[in-house]
């Protein structure tokens, strides 16, 4: 017969099940840093100079003749363009290939840390916009991977 008067803590057994899936490498900082490079000095600058370049030349009448407040339009359309630009070229190539020309080049992939499939486009464009505003602020949040375990960054976490 059992003892009831002795309460007891119940007891919990986990097992692990074998996975068939390979552990998933984590991103490098270094390797971060070159793909971010590539991406945007070796095609995103030549792109917005490009893309740019009768903006500059309004810019530059405007400044010419004196309109300060067409010089100034000129210069947030700019910057727009350049916000543009960036955003949705790490929005579309994350959501269609998972990785950006860079990342790819340097064997990275953005995935999903919970059991999602694939991020929605919307995550995507705003995890961009919040890469943008880390660099604007010197990227010192970028800092974030090395205070995490999975190294995930500010934008990855807040997206």
């Amino acid at each position: 017969m059992p003892d009831w008067t002795v309460p007891r803590p119940p007891t919990i057994e986990f097992q692990r099940t074998p996975s068939t899936e390979e552990p998933v490498r984590l991103a490098r900082p270094t390797d971060r840093l070159a793909a971010v490079i590539v991406d945007v000095f070796v095609l995103l600058v030549p792109l917005f100079i490009l893309l740019s370049a009768p903006l500059k030349r309004w810019m530059t009448a405007s400044f010419i003749l004196g309109a300060e407040p067409d010089f100034i339009a000129m210069i947030a359309a700019m910057a727009l363009l350049g916000f543009l630009i960036l955003a949705l070229y790490q929005a579309c190539l994350h959501y269609w290939f998972g990785a950006t020309v860079g990342k790819y080049i340097f064997d990275l992939r953005v995935k999903s840390v919970f059991a999602e499939p694939q991020i929605s486009f919307a995550n995507h464009f705003m995890r961009a916009c919040v890469w943008i505003v880390e660099i604007l602020c010197l990227g010192l949040p970028l800092l974030a991977i090395f205070s995490n375990s999975k190294r995930r960054t500010l934008h990855d976490r807040i997206c």
